[in-house]
């Protein structure tokens, strides 16, 4: 199985559930015990993908309430009493209801996999998958998100907007199977993955990950009769249970539509084992240059600079304050090429540029970042957003690329950027990028980051560019 992380999703006109792909049951998991509490672990989204949480239920043997907890990624549990319909474990039907949530259970005959109906959630309609967790055959939930990079104009991606991508592990640190829950639309798709090749790096573990059963097929699931196909990463903890624990998938994908062209994105777990080293939402940022020393309005030179404009460019520590460094506040639309502050409104400050002839063509934003974990660092992440004013019929690029040495840069090709060449306007628009990239950082040393833009396609003037959101992460 490769490491390279790749996800073939066909997007369509959806219009209903798919569940034509199913989990093997071995006869070690179909054996399991029901002398104590069963347990059921997944995941849930609602169908517009707006909410979505891990999911864990305990059906007690005696007459005490079968209990759920649901885990929301945005850190808020619920937790909701059922009532059983039946005393027989093998014959169970349960109503879980709050003020918020709604489903009815059911784990007829025995099945590892439970039947989960009539899931509503703050009047949204959900989705629910679970399956049967023992120390013997354990299940770990984890959610996540799925966004486009090249979109292709789809109406069902949105620009970029994240959306939901869950994963279900049947084998957390080995071999086994994988069920994944994936939204788009007002549709939900279930299908299969597996996990192979882990492999321990200290206290870490990496393990290929990619759609079907691990052998036959590489199918993940069907969606408008064509096969969902996606490799990727889960990175865990393998330290006994405590406080260090952590696990987190991470991966791309393309789409070879029939209608839109070729589509690619990445997709990624809402949590994981990375540690925060920089963010940045540039608040407060007024366009009035850099300095390392800054005053209200003004960026920290010592960590993010500027390059390839009229003016000249800048160096670390250095000073710029004036003319196309500091073309202080806009809301776009302007012609003078430089370095801006862009109001996308509401006070929402970014980071922008206005490319010219002789400005950020080529040119660029370049970050630089002290690794302060106390730990050597070898595997990192990248989140941020891209705003584009697409006003004129010109394409130019906006690309990422990282260096641990701030002179020779690695591109993270899949998070490449090119504006339409025609002009759409309608202002400032998202484009979401999520990218993983190793690299050898020692505590205490710098890791570099550039966002570089150039000339692509067309002619005359050219769109404006907006950064924001920065997160950097690293183990």
């Amino acid at each position: 199985m490769k490491h390279l992380l790749f996800l073939s999703i066909t997007i369509s006109l959806l219009t209903s559930c798919s569940k034509d792909s199913e989990l093997e049951i071995t006869s070690e998991i179909a054996a399991i015990s029901y002398s104590k509490t069963t347990q059921y672990r997944g995941v849930f989204t609602t169908l517009d993908g707006s909410d979505q949480a891990k999911v864990f239920i305990e059906i007690p043997t005696s007459n005490k309430p079968p209990i759920a907890r649901i885990e929301f990624s945005n850190g808020k549990t619920i937790l909701v009493s059922g009532i059983r319909n039946s005393t027989s474990i093998s014959e169970n039907t349960i109503h879980f209801e709050d003020s918020e949530i709604s489903f009815d259970f059911s784990n007829q005959n025995n099945a590892f996999e439970a039947t989960i109906t009539n899931i509503t959630y703050l009047g949204k309609t959900g989705d629910i998958m679970a399956f049967q967790h023992t120390q013997r055959a354990p299940v770990t939930p984890i959610d996540g998100t799925y966004q486009c990079i090249q979109c292709g104009g789809s109406p069902f991606l949105n620009q970029g907007e994240l959306q939901t991508f869950n994963f279900v592990f049947m084998a957390p640190d080995g071999i086994g199977q994988i069920a994944t829950q994936v939204t788009l639309g007002a549709t939900v798709f279930n299908g299969i993955g597996y996990q192979d090749n882990c492999n321990a790096n200290g206290i870490f573990t990496t393990c290929d990950i990619e759609s079907g059963d691990g052998s036959t097929t590489t199918t993940g699931f069907l969606a408008n009769g064509n096969p969902v196909i996606w490799i990727g990463t889960h990175l865990f903890n393998n330290e006994a249970s405590g406080p260090n624990d952590c696990s987190g998938i991470s991966g791309n994908w393309e789409w070879q539509s029939l209608n839109y062209g070729l589509i690619t994105g990445v997709l990624a777990s809402n949590n994981g084992c990375y540690q925060e080293l920089y963010s940045e939402d540039f608040t407060g940022f007024t366009g009035a240059g850099f300095t390392p020393t800054p005053a209200a309005g003004q960026l920290d030179s010592d960590i993010v600079i500027v390059n390839g404009l009229s003016d000249g460019s800048l160096a670390f520590g250095g000073s710029a304050t004036t003319g196309d460094f500091a073309r202080g506040i806009s809301s776009g639309g302007i012609s003078s090429g430089g370095i801006f502050a862009f109001d996308l409104g509401g006070g929402n400050m970014t980071l922008g540029v206005q490319p010219g002839g002789s400005d950020f063509t080529p040119g660029e934003f370049d970050f630089r970042i002290r690794n302060t974990t106390g730990n050597s660092l070898q595997n990192f992440r990248i989140t941020y957003d891209i705003f584009v004013n697409n006003d004129q019929a010109r394409g130019n690029s906006f690309n990422f690329l990282y260096s641990t040495d701030g002179t020779n840069y690695t591109p993270l090709n899949s998070l490449d950027y090119t504006s339409p060449d025609a002009a759409s306007g309608g202002g400032f628009f998202a484009v979401n990028r999520i990218g993983n990239f190793s690299a050898t950082v020692a505590n205490g040393a710098f890791i570099y980051l550039r966002f570089q833009g150039d000339d692509i396609s067309g002619s005359g003037s050219r769109d404006e560019f907006a950064l924001d959101n920065i997160l950097l992460e690293g183990i």
